[in-house]
């Protein structure tokens, strides 16, 4: 569980994001469970922040299947 204190995207700031693995339901592999709550739901900048994860996501999932870093932003 993480906190954010505003420091990446200030609008974020007071919200939580989650993670939980578990086994997926076929038993193959792994669920990946993640959630970002306390966004407000008629924050305009909503859209952007579900492209950021989508982008994150889709990248993380590419770096477990192949190993290659594909950094959508860096610090």
């Amino acid at each position: 569980m993480w906190t954010s204190i505003g420091a990446f995207s200030p609008h974020w700031s007071g919200t939580v994001i989650t993670w939980q693995l578990t086994d997926a339901p076929d038993g193959t592999g792994t669920r990946v469970d993640f959630r970002h709550a306390g966004l407000a739901a008629d924050d305009s900048d909503l859209p952007s922040t579900a492209e950021t994860w989508g982008q994150l996501m889709y990248r993380l999932k590419q770096y477990a299947e192949t190993g290659t870093l594909q950094p959508f932003f860096t610090l």
